[in-house]
């Protein structure tokens, strides 16, 4: 039997129960250095870090056949969330590199700064160009979900929320 001494009251924040913290997952960046879209890798990191992103790992490559490694690095520290900025070449070794693991990448499509508006495949520039790709890092978010192999084609699909 529970003593009167013993209960607290239902405005006491000691007797409700706290309200968890969604994990936000550890988060890698896998840049290619001279590849450029919107504000650039300084917009991404602010707009990645203003979701809570305690732990950021990030990685700046000067050359897209460095990326695979820092991929694999990534994977080993515990990244489950992948941010991929730059071109196809980086995109594909990237893609490759996550092959047979369960992590979450979002594809930033990033081009050479001298590309011109008329030749780019990218999406145009708008003032909030990471919209899609941060939500990932958001909890209940869509994101794209590597289904990779280690050959030349690859496909990602798209899980949305509940």
């Amino acid at each position: 039997m529970v003593k009167s001494a013993d209960r607290r009251p239902a405005d006491d924040p000691a007797a409700a129960p706290a309200t968890p913290r969604t994990p936000v997952p550890r988060v890698a960046v896998i840049a290619h250095r001279k590849k450029t879209l919107g504000g650039g890798l300084d917009e991404l990191r602010k707009l990645i870090t203003g979701y809570d992103v305690d732990d950021l790992l990030w990685y700046e490559v000067p050359k897209s056949k460095k990326a695979p490694k820092k991929v694999r690095q990534a994977l080993k520290e515990g990244a489950e969330l992948f941010f991929l900025w730059g071109g196809d070449g980086t995109v594909q070794r990237c893609i490759d590199a996550l092959a047979g693991s369960d992590a979450t990448a979002a594809i930033v499509p990033a081009e050479p700064p001298t590309s011109s508006p008329a030749t780019s495949a990218s999406p145009k520039t708008s003032p909030r160009p990471y919209g899609s790709a941060s939500r990932a890092a958001a909890p209940n978010s869509t994101s794209a979900r590597s289904t990779a192999s280690t050959s030349p084609s690859w496909q990602a699909s798209a899980s949305t929320p509940r």
